[in-house]
């Protein structure tokens, strides 16, 4: 009899909960983040995990596609050898070793400054990455787009000049200072005009930085152990940056820690991989919003390797706000990335 009745008052919780599970499941697809990401993905080895970071998370991401900027232009980078053509093509090679098609538009070989007078043309250096980020900031949506920008700011800044409507479309998420240290690194110099016309934008865009998480890394054994045969298994293989072939990510990871990664370093932040966390949970990181300050530059015949020279100056009062997300924390952030390696579910799969 006491079966019988615990089974009785158990069925109208039970159907209750069925009656939920659809709803949330239906909620949380609609809670995904819009989003574009805007990179520099040959300039080192942490931009490639990056993206294969997004297009394993699918449960969190609804991907609009990539848009590739140059990178750095500083002096220290100038034996890189490399221009827009190469960026463009390690973003799609990454992009189909993971099993995805999300389109990736070519940004400019120029910067703010040499472009920003041509933007009225039909085309110009950049238009692509330029016009397809308006397209879908305007694209009907109830989410705002994010675009997390991990390299210099050249696409977001000529857009925004180009279309200033967009601005209360948009979430701007750039992983590329060492705020507060005083001086600039790499994916600030490689374009510090850019930078500027995103700290003083007079729409108030939601400007959110990451300053680089130097304190979340990994290593050669851990990247050995963990990452080879990781994602979907593609064919034929793609080139890596130094050619060969691959067909899955987690084997390129392996080849980029191998021959992109000193062996003596001990340990080596994935930065623009890691501060992309952020989005997966901000609780990771501690927010502070003020008023937007402004980098004065000094004598740029000191720059040295990743460090232009130049200060950051304090305006607590600047009505333009942003908010810097610092201090991530390395146990969960770690955590996830190999996890979701582990447990990738494909960007615009059936499953996510």
């Amino acid at each position: 009899m006491n079966n019988g009745k615990n089974m009785k008052n158990c069925l109208p919780r039970l159907l209750a909960l069925l009656c939920v599970l659809p709803l949330s499941a239906t909620a949380a697809g609609a809670e995904k983040i819009k989003i574009i990401m805007d990179t520099d993905a040959r300039a080192e080895v942490d931009d490639q995990h990056a993206i294969a970071y997004m297009l394993f998370s699918g449960n969190h991401f609804e991907v609009e596609g990539i848009t590739v900027n140059r990178g750095s232009d500083g002096p220290h980078r100038t034996d890189r050898d490399q221009n827009i053509d190469d960026h463009f093509k390690e973003a799609v090679n990454v992009v189909k070793m993971c099993g995805s098609n999300v389109p990736v538009f070519k940004g400019p070989n120029g910067n703010h400054k040499q472009i920003k007078g041509n933007i009225g043309n039909s085309t110009f250096d950049g238009s692509d990455a330029v016009n397809f980020i308006i397209e879908r900031a305007h694209a009907p949506s109830d989410r705002p787009l994010t675009i997390y920008a991990c390299g210099n700011l050249t696409n977001v800044a000529l857009a925004l000049l180009k279309d200033p409507t967009i601005a209360p479309k948009i979430e701007i998420w750039w992983l590329g200072t060492e705020w507060p240290r005083n001086y600039a690194c790499n994916n600030h110099v490689g374009d510090l005009d850019a930078v500027d016309a995103l700290l003083a934008n007079p729409q108030n865009v939601a400007f959110n930085i990451i300053p680089w998480p130097h304190q979340i890394w990994t290593n050669h054994a851990e990247i050995y152990d963990k990452m080879p045969g990781k994602g979907p298994r593609v064919s034929p293989g793609l080139p890596g940056r130094w050619g060969g072939s691959f067909t899955c990510f987690g084997d390129y990871s392996v080849e980029l820690f191998r021959r992109g990664v000193w062996s003596g370093q001990k340990r080596r932040s994935l930065l623009d991989a890691f501060g992309f966390a952020v989005l997966e949970n901000k609780s990771w990181f501690t927010p502070a919003t003020m008023g937007a300050p402004s980098f004065r530059r000094t004598d740029p015949s000191a720059e040295e390797k990743h460090k232009y020279p130049g200060e950051w100056v304090a305006n607590d009062s600047n009505p333009r706000r942003v908010t810097f997300w610092t201090d991530g924390q390395m146990s969960p952030v770690i955590a996830d990335f190999f996890d979701t390696f582990d447990n990738y579910v494909l960007v615009g799969s059936a499953s996510n």
